[in-house]
């Protein structure tokens, strides 16, 4: 190999180094992002009086009237890089009237040997539907618990408000999944994959 050849190589290594260490500060970086936000998250709702705070089952929670226009509902699970747990909707949407109350399940799935202590965070899109958007029974109302390899199933009970602008047609419930006491060795992991990734 020639001169030129191995320094164009090393420089090449160099680069991608460098590249991984940035990728491994971004991760780190929404890592702690998404752990912070949990109870972040908590503050805001009971400070101001929004998300599961405000919508946990009372009367006032209840559907008045159903409505005559359909709303197509689309659920979404997404797992925080240093949660080994999978979350998905046991189906991809539902179509429902305005005012109707409606059920689906989510199934949660422990991967690690570890007991798993996490916090579902509900996102709605488009963001204006957030409070027409009601939950009356929620597993993300409270933390939740799974054992070494337990797979849950747990129910989300909504119905969307009449009042929801009759432009929109589409609203997509998301949740994340917190680890809520997570292992530092999966977050070392997680940066030498990443490394691994950037360096090909």
């Amino acid at each position: 190999m020639s001169t030129s050849a191995a320094s164009a190589q090393d420089a090449l290594h160099e680069r991608n180094q460098r590249l991984a260490k940035r990728v491994g500060l971004v991760i780190l970086g929404m890592s702690l992002f998404g752990w912070a936000l949990v109870p972040l998250y908590r503050w805001v709702c009971t400070e101001y009086g929004v998300g599961p705070v405000q919508q946990k089952p009372d009367s006032k929670n209840l559907p008045s009237a159903l409505g005559d226009r359909d709303i197509q509902v689309r659920f979404v699970g997404l797992v925080d890089v240093l949660a080994p747990a999978k979350i998905e909707p046991r189906q991809p949407g539902l179509v429902v009237k305005v005012g109707e109350q409606r059920e689906v399940t989510y199934r949660f799935t422990n991967l690690s040997d570890q007991p798993l202590h996490f916090q579902a965070v509900h996102s709605i899109a488009p963001a204006l539907a957030d409070p027409m958007f009601h939950k009356v029974e929620c597993f993300c109302f409270t933390s939740q618990k799974l054992e070494p390899h337990e797979v849950k199933e747990l129910p989300v009970v909504f119905w969307v408000d009449p009042k929801f602008p009759a432009e929109y047609h589409t609203v997509t419930l998301q949740y994340t999944l917190y680890n809520m006491n997570p292992d530092p060795s999966l977050l070392k992991k997680r940066l030498e994959e990443s490394a691994r990734n950037a360096g090909g």
